[in-house]
């Protein structure tokens, strides 16, 4: 008896491990999503941000500057856009709406930390209401990082002005505060603006010079991270025979706010170049276009940028520069649905036609 079920265990055994081996696994891949379509600092740059701020040791201005420039390095590529503001005076760093993170770190670093100190005052209020006019022009969700003091003493109470600016965007806006209050006054009142909505949190200034507070923060109000099955790399199309009507070549796709070609496109440009030169009575046009995040202006110097990439690195591989036409659409004339995260990066893309 002990004998057969010692046979049958391995008999079993060795189904299941031909079975699993005939399985072939899914493979995955970790992807970066943000948890909004736009982020944008509103930094507090009155009198009293002169003052000492004594958990780091330093003056407020100077602990806030430090800490938003230790974020914009730890933040990850995402497919978002960004400003920055201050106010106490109202001022404009980085426009909203601008993609990518890559001029956060200039636009902190160009926030002042050295000014006078007495007569400045801080229109928390006002300058909220003034913001709101830039973000007015965002689409989709918008996540407001405020970097405050908790001192607000001219003008209309920035609570009030909160409250009306919730009741306009509804779900679509959260804001986050990031607090270098100390007397009781002041964390009274960034408690009261963080209790307008209940997406809304605080955070002490002084838990984000820790490099593992300022992760679970940049995270917490950021991104997520999601798996999701990595789709095999299609086979090369076969290239077609130079006797063949060609009306179009593939479309050259471009990541998240650059104009830089990658190795995969390089090579298919490569083969694309063979084909033009073997019709040298052709006229070839490069079309750029992108998604519609950023502001439109930017949007159609970029798509103009990632032509003129195209056609140099086209004219590199033999094209007669006199064949070669450019034309940039920005994001006037979308080929996909700019309302999906997958619509607004297939439409980060260069066009190559032969007329």
């Amino acid at each position: 008896m002990k004998f057969h079920v010692k046979t049958s265990i391995i008999i079993v055994s060795a189904i299941l491990l031909t079975a699993f081996g005939s399985m072939s696994f899914a493979q995955t891949k970790t992807i970066i999503e943000p948890k909004a379509e736009n982020f944008v600092f509103f930094v507090d740059n009155s009198g009293s941000m002169g003052f000492d701020y004594k958990a780091m040791e330093m003056n407020k201005s100077q602990a806030a500057s430090d800490l938003l420039v230790a974020i914009s390095k730890d933040l990850p590529v995402m497919d978002a856009s960004f400003g920055v503001y201050t106010y106490a005076p109202f001022e404009k760093y980085l426009l909203a709406g601008t993609p990518g993170g890559k001029r956060l770190q200039a636009a902190f670093e160009s926030i002042p930390v050295k000014f006078a100190i007495f007569d400045r005052q801080t229109p928390m209020g006002p300058d909220l209401k003034t913001l709101d006019s830039s973000l007015s022009r965002l689409k989709d969700r918008i996540r407001v990082i405020v970097v405050t003091d908790g001192e607000a003493n001219r003008g209309q109470d920035p609570v009030e002005v909160l409250e009306g600016i919730y009741n306009k965007y509804g779900d679509r806006i959260c804001f986050y505060f990031i607090s270098l209050a100390q007397t009781p006054e002041e964390k009274a009142l960034v408690s009261r603006m963080s209790g307008v909505n209940p997406c809304s949190s605080v955070t002490e200034a002084s838990l984000l010079a820790q490099d593992a507070d300022r992760k679970t923060f940049i995270e917490n109000i950021f991104y997520e991270t999601k798996k999701v099955e990595a789709k095999p790399t299609p086979e090369p199309k076969a290239e077609p025979k130079p006797a063949m009507k060609i009306p179009a070549i593939e479309k050259v796709q471009f990541e998240f706010d650059t104009s830089r070609i990658t190795p995969k496109y390089a090579e298919e440009l490569k083969k694309a170049a063979k084909i033009i030169n073997n019709h040298p009575d052709k006229q070839v046009v490069v079309k750029g276009h992108t998604c519609n995040m950023g502001p439109e202006e930017y949007n159609m110097k970029l798509s103009e940028k990632r032509a003129q990439e195209v056609a140099k690195f086209l004219k590199e591989q033999g094209v007669d520069k006199q064949r070669v036409k450019i034309k940039a659409y920005g994001e006037k004339k979308p080929k996909y649905d700019n309302n999906t995260r997958e619509g607004r990066a297939l439409n980060r893309m260069v066009e190559i036609e032969i007329q």
